[in-house]
Order: structure tokens, then C-alpha cells, then sequence
């Protein structure tokens, strides 16, 4: 196993559910120690279902390659080993509400007095600027507050969440991104950095161009459903069998998609010829390209287009999508044997010439407490057993929460 872009970077995870959690399987896929600091109820995401022989599949899904640490803060004995594993570390991150960590005793000048070059990070709904700071922080709603689910779906249909949990996810790679600049900035000015990720603000971020038209040209931005309101032809069309794409996003493609689609009378039609005169007749030319689409099945289409350099391809289901040929060239495939069972999940997107061929399940509650703690801490067996007996520390290994927590 080849060292990763961050390999050798300890990171010190206290974020539970999802939003940090995927932040930290990013990291931890690239080669970084992440030791995810949990409580000994464990991170609930643990008691969701469904199961595979007993690993809960949410959660294995965005916690492998980590070391699973279960130690209670609200007790001293515990904040004062936390502390003492912070002065080991580069990176602290947490998803709690504002106020959370200072109510444990772990404000950020205390981390700072534990390890003076010490990164921390939190990620929260609305960050601790806001107002509405102290507000509970789930993905559906700050998709529906940020605009987001505003312009997804199709009009004159309910409003319509993204089928990806986008709200949370985003939130995980604006903090990655976030905790490596703040590596680099560590790195030539030798301080701490402290970061402060809102969730909202990653979505408002996300709305890129829409923000831009609606902001300055004055106007509401209705629901896209597949398609594009500003770009035609763009979007999904039927087949006979299913469903297939094409993004004419470039004027360049207009002419391509006509004699692709047999109708050299659009191509030569002038009110055709620039995507604002298309969008102006947009309904009468969508029915016009949708009817040709209902001749043939969905394989012939793409041969066609893709014979004719149209942008296109078919709307897959997930399994689908994970047979396409690029999922074996870009490794985005990732097989894990555990437990007597083989387990597949979705791989990592950033590849380099620093792979790391991380392939560990994610961990059992407390499977990693006595490892970290006698390797950074040299705590001896008797003092674990102690600790453990007292509750301060969790060192049995179940993948689900005991139902006696």
C-alpha cells in the first residue's frame, strides 16, 4: 500500500451522521489517520438500517478507512485523555451546534492550549455567525431554505429534494477543502486556523449562475427538472424503452442533434438558429425533437448521437451506472471483504500518483480505543481496564448501537 496525499496527517474526528463524516472518508481515503471520536452510544447513524449481516450499510458507506475511538467527554477523565490525544494530532473537526464544544469544555482556545498548531474545524447548519446558529441542521431543510429545492423538480409539481443528500455532502467537501488550505497555510505560517463551514452558505455557493441571474436580472428561477430553462434543446427525452439525455449547451451542437435526428428542416430553420430564438419556441420545438426520440430504443439513439458528436447518454439507476466501463478505469468501484462477507461501495473520485489502496471496513464502536490510546497516550492495560469499567472509555467492538446505551 503506496502512501497517500495525506498520509501522515492525524485528524481527530467528532462529527457524527453524515455531513462530517463524508468530509473525513475523503480524507481518510487520501492516506490521512482519521480517528473518529465517538461517544459510547456511538455515532446513531450506526442504528440505521438496512443491514448486511450486521453492518449497518449507511454507515459503512461513509466510515471506512477510519480508527473508531469511543471515549466520554462529559466526563473529565475523558475531556482530559481527548485533550491529551489533541496535542498528537494536526486537525480536530466537529458537526455539533455552536456552543456545544464549549459547553463539554473543548472551546477552541483550550484545543489551542492542548496543541498550539492545532487545525479545527466545524461544520454546522448554519454557522456560528448566523442567527439561526443554535437551529437543528438536516439536509432536506437547508436545501428547501437556500433555494436549492426551489429550483428542483418539475414546475407545477411539489417541491422535490435532490435525490443525493446534497445539503449534507457539500457541507463534507467545502470543510475538506477548507482543512487542506488550512494545512498549507499552517504550513508557512506555523499557527493555528480555525475554520467555520455552513452548510447553508455551501448551498447558496452551489446555486453558481442561478444566484447570478436572479440577483441581477431581478427574476425567480423555476424548477429545472431535467432540463435547463435557458438552454434548448437540453434535458431528458423518451425513448422506447426508457429514457435518454442530450445537452446542446453549445450552439455548435444545434446542428449536430438535426442530422442526427434526421430533421435538416430545423437546422435550416432561422428561428432555430441561436438558442434564444429556441428557447423563445421551446414548446413547439420539444415536441418536435421528442417525437423523433419516440421512434427508436434508447441503445440505437445513443449509437446515433454519438456517431454525430451530440452530448448524450442514457438516464441509468445506480446499479446501471456502476456497470458503465468508466467505473473499472477510474477504480470507482471499491470491493471490501469483511466479516466473512463481501461489501461494495462507491469509491473516491480524487485520483493522483499518491494512491492509497485503502480497503478497511468501517469500524466496530470503540474497535480502535486501546490501540490509539496505549500507542499516543502509553496507557497501560490496567488503566484502560479502568477506564473502561468506569464508562469513561467504550473498547467492545459492535457495529450497531447495544440497545441497553
Amino acid at each position: 500500500m503506496s502512501d497517500g496525499l495525506l498520509s501522515g496527517i492525524r485528524i481527530l474526528d467528532l462529527s457524527m451522521h453524515l455531513s462530517g463524516p463524508y468530509g473525513s472518508l475523503l480524507m481518510a481515503d487520501m492516506g490521512a489517520e482519521v480517528i473518529k471520536i465517538e461517544p459510547p452510544t456511538g455515532d446513531p447513524t450506526r442504528a440505521s438500517g438496512p443491514l448486511k449481516g450486521e453492518v449497518p450499510l449507511m454507515f459503512a458507506a461513509i466510515n471506512r478507512n477510519k480508527k473508531s475511538v469511543s471515549i466520554d467527554l462529559r466526563d473529565p477523565r475523558g475531556r482530559e485523555l481527548f485533550l491529551r490525544v489533541v496535542a498528537e494530532a494536526d486537525i480536530v473537526f466537529h458537526n455539533f451546534r455552536p456552543g456545544v464544544m464549549d459547553r463539554l469544555g473543548l472551546s477552541t482556545d483550550i484545543l489551542k492550549e492542548a496543541n498550539p498548531k492545532i487545525i479545527v474545524g466545524q461544520l454546522s447548519g448554519y454557522g456560528t455567525t448566523s442567527p439561526r446558529r443554535n437551529a437543528p441542521a438536516f439536509d432536506v431543510a437547508i436545501q428547501a431554505r437556500s433555494g436549492v429545492m426551489g429550483i428542483t423538480g418539475h414546475p407545477g409539481t411539489p417541491p422535490a429534494r435532490a435525490g443525493v443528500p446534497i445539503a449534507d455532502l457539500a457541507g463534507g467537501m467545502f470543510l475538506v477543502i477548507s482543512v487542506l488550505a488550512a494545512l498549507v497555510k499552517r504550513g508557512r505560517v506555523d499557527e493555528p486556523v480555525e475554520l467555520d463551514i455552513s452548510m447553508f452558505d455551501c448551498q447558496l455557493s452551489l446555486l453558481m449562475y442561478w444566484a447570478a441571474l436572479a440577483l441581477n436580472l431581478n427574476e425567480d428561477i423555476p424548477p429545472q427538472g431535467s432540463g435547463n430553462s435557458k438552454v434548448v434543446p437540453y434535458g431528458a427525452y423518451e425513448t422506447t424503452d426508457s429514457y435518454i439525455i442530450i445537452a446542446v449547451f453549445s450552439n455548435d451542437f444545434w446542428p449536430k442533434l438535426c442530422r442526427a435526428i434526421g430533421r435538416p428542416d430545423l437546422e435550416s430553420d432561422p428561428r432555430y438558429r441561436t438558442n434564444n430564438g429556441r428557447v423563445e419556441l421551446r414548446d413547439e420545438l420539444e415536441r418536435e425533437i421528442a417525437a423523433e426520440f419516440k421512434k427508436a430504443d434508447t441503445a440505437t439513439w445513443l449509437k446515433v448521437l454519438d456517431e454525430h458528436d451530440v452530448p448524450s447518454g442514457p438516464v441509468n439507476g445506480i446499479r446501471n451506472a456502476f456497470a458503465e466501463p468508466d467505473v473499472e478505469a477510474r477504480d470507482m468501484l471499491l470491493d471490501i471483504t469483511a466479516d466473512g462477507l463481501n461489501f461494495a461501495f462507491a469509491g473516491n473520485p480524487i485520483k493522483s500518483s499518491h494512491e492509497f489502496d485503502g480497503r478497511e471496513l468501517a469500524p466496530r464502536l470503540g474497535q480502535h480505543t486501546r490501540e490509539v490510546l496505549a500507542d499516543l497516550l502509553k496507557l497501560d492495560e490496567a488503566a484502560l481496564a479502568d477506564l473502561h469499567s468506569a464508562g469513561v472509555l467504550r473498547t467492545d467492538t459492535h457495529y450497531r448501537i447495544p440497545i441497553d446505551s
